[in-house]
């Protein structure tokens, strides 16, 4: 991990850090371009020109203006995406990003820049001055004041910006101009508007801890958010489930969701990872049991995991899951398979929920049907549905869909 000298400017390689390695701080933040912002390779070679003013000045002013306010804050040594990783070196970028959310959990304090925030649009309220942070005495009316324009910022539609969001033990806004506008507590109800993110998770986000926060409540927090590099739709999301996964750019967004979906499943054991809604619902196309992208969770922020799931495992022939189901009396190929997972109601504390599924005789496996919703138990009708009194093990086509006559001479799983 290499650091930012603040108060030089100076980029250090990790063995040039002194030992024990030092509280830092952190940057969360938006990109300029990558045209203006200033990398790795610039620190090593460009530094004459930058200091010149004669190269990547937006960078420069950006990288300066961030070690200026963690130097005024007290610390020495600071840490930041552009320059601080070798994006050309792809050990370098495969170890930064699995590393990404610790780096940020570990460090003393994150700056979550938001450069469309412009907090001297308040001065008309109270008495500011060029470089005035917000305080307890201005705190109120100041929020009141930059509410719109926080809940609009850029920084709540990137990707990556989630996990930084939700990583460090403390986190505290600054503006464009890098001055301080409150923590990650004083604008709780305003980050909940803006990514549908509680505030109970905020202070005390585990990656493991699934009980308190679903996979398809993480899913729905990226699902309306973007990123440069459709891979990164999924490698962003790595540190939220504490897990590794080897990059490969390239191979596109889909199949690094699949992956990411899959290791989930290898590693936990939360139903709620099938809990998705696709916006397609031709009934002549059967789908697979993992969602083609995180924006197909984008109405599952108010599903919650149950305490224990079902048997499941992903195997040559699809997902094998054993649970409890009902078989339809008027199309007996079709069944509603039970998830152990509940969805947040205002009527009723918890609905049970399910997904339905129709069998394939050619490969004699079953697909997701009805993908554009998900089954609400508690309104089954049994006059159309029975439920099977043996659970035994069903087998659900994994990601590969049918698009009839495309793909309907050959069976692949």
């Amino acid at each position: 991990m290499r650091l930012l000298q603040t108060k030089s400017y100076e980029l250090f390689e990790a063995s040039d850090i002194p030992a024990p390695f030092p509280s830092y701080a952190i940057l969360s933040h938006t990109w300029i371009s990558c045209k203006d912002e200033i990398t790795y390779q610039d620190m090593k070679t460009r530094t004459g020109d930058i200091k010149n003013g004669v190269y990547k000045q937006k960078g420069w002013s950006k990288l300066k203006d961030y070690c200026r306010r963690a130097f005024k804050d007290g610390w020495e040594w600071a840490w930041m995406d552009t320059c601080c990783i070798d994006k050309t070196n792809p050990a370098d970028t495969q170890e930064a990003i699995n590393a990404m959310f610790r780096w940020y959990q570990d460090a003393g304090v994150c700056y979550a820049h938001l450069s469309d925030v412009d907090f001297s649009k308040g001065s008309q309220i109270v008495s500011l001055t060029a470089d005035t942070d917000l305080d307890s005495t201005t705190n109120n009316v100041l929020q009141a004041a930059l509410k719109d324009a926080f809940i609009r910022a850029k920084w709540f539609t990137r990707g990556w910006t989630l996990q930084e969001l939700l990583a460090p033990h403390y986190l505290i806004f600054v503006d464009h101009a890098w001055r301080h506008i409150g923590t990650r507590e004083s604008w709780a109800l305003e980050i909940e508007q803006a990514s549908k993110i509680k505030a109970c998770h905020l202070n005390a986000f585990n990656p493991t801890d699934f009980a308190s926060c679903s996979t398809a409540m993480r899913f729905s927090w990226a699902s309306g958010r973007e990123t440069t590099v459709e891979e990164d739709e999924s490698y962003s999301l790595l540190g939220l489930f504490g897990i590794s996964l080897p990059l490969i750019y390239g191979e596109g967004g889909r199949q690094a969701f699949n992956r990411l979906q899959r290791q989930l499943i290898h590693v936990y054991h939360d139903d709620s990872v099938f809990a998705w809604r696709g916006s397609r619902s031709d009934p002549k196309l059967g789908m697979g049991i993992l969602a083609r992208s995180v924006k197909d969770f984008r109405h599952a922020s108010k599903v919650t995991a149950g305490q224990y799931g079902n048997a499941y495992s992903m195997t040559n022939r699809g997902l094998e899951i054993t649970s409890k189901y009902w078989r339809q009396r008027s199309n007996p190929d079709g069944v509603i398979v039970r998830l152990n997972c509940r969805i947040e109601s205002v009527s009723d504390a918890e609905k049970e929920t399910g997904i339905h599924l129709t069998h394939d005789a050619v490969t004699d496996v079953y697909y997701r049907a009805r993908i554009h919703e998900l089954c609400d138990l508690g309104h089954l009708d049994l006059n159309d549905w029975y439920e099977e009194p043996r659970r035994e093990p069903l087998f659900i086509r994994a990601d590969n869909y049918l698009e009839t006559a495309a793909s309907s001479a050959v069976a692949v799983y």
